[in-house]
């Protein structure tokens, strides 16, 4: 009884509540259909049950209980260059949590330079499309695409002699919605011809999509740590620390 009989009898009157008991706390049989829950239930504390004025005082429910250590990392996105021939700027839209599209351009960022820039956006973040421009003294002009595994030979897009830009999108389905992102995009080339001369997702861990290529293994960008601001989050309080608390969380 103890710890198990408690919670058979607060939840009985409710079938879902039983199977949401089940699948958070432990395991059992129900009489009406007999079957055992896949989560092993934690040895008998009794600190996960304290009687107060005659009643007993419940742990908190599965989805207030925090499991993870550190927050997820961010997605990064890198603009390097291996020259100075042309100004360059890196454009990147994406999905916000509440499905708005958003935009921001290293061209308008005053922490990014000409040849450099680094964007940060939420672990969540989704949908995410990375173009670049060259930037001259008239407009800015789009970088084309290139095939970057026939030696950055120009992709040429129709009959007409015309380039597409380069449209690099990530997190663009379902499958690849969890993929970790810490990209670095090396630009080359003068503003007549400015290209993406290497690309690399340093977090990967499947196979290297087909817009990456980066043949230097030696020189190949890895993975950065988290942002110092998430660490010293971290070691203040653990990520959802104080879920389903008003007054905390």
């Amino acid at each position: 009884q103890g710890y198990s009989g408690l919670y058979r009898d607060q939840f009985r009157m409710s079938r879902a509540s039983l199977v949401s008991w089940e699948r958070g706390f432990g395991e059992f049989e129900d009489e009406e259909s007999p079957r055992k829950s896949r989560w092993p239930l934690p040895p008998f504390s009794p600190e996960l049950c304290k009687v107060s004025d005659g009643k007993p005082s419940l742990p908190p429910p599965p989805w207030a209980q925090n499991f993870a250590l550190e927050t997820a990392p961010p997605v990064r996105l890198r603009m390097i260059s291996s020259d100075m021939l042309c100004r360059r700027s890196m454009e990147v839209s994406w999905n916000g949590d509440s499905g708005e599209r958003q935009h921001w351009s290293s061209w308008t960022d005053p922490l990014s330079g000409w040849f450099e820039a680094e964007k940060l956006l939420p672990a969540s973040t989704t949908r995410i499309t990375v173009t670049f421009q060259v930037r001259t003294v008239l407009q800015p002009l789009p970088v084309c695409k290139v095939d970057r595994r026939k030696e950055c030979a120009w992709v040429l897009g129709n009959s007409k002699g015309e380039y597409p830009e380069e449209v690099i999108d990530l997190r663009g389905s379902m499958h690849n919605e969890e993929q970790p992102l810490d990209v670095v995009f090396e630009l080359a080339g003068p503003a007549s011809h400015c290209y993406v001369r290497r690309a690399w997702n340093a977090a990967r861990f499947t196979e290297p999509e087909e817009w990456e290529f980066w043949e230097d293994e030696i020189s190949r960008p890895v993975a950065e740590g988290p942002p110092e601001v998430l660490q010293a989050a971290d070691r203040v309080a653990a990520p959802g620390s104080g879920a389903g608390d008003a007054v905390l969380y």
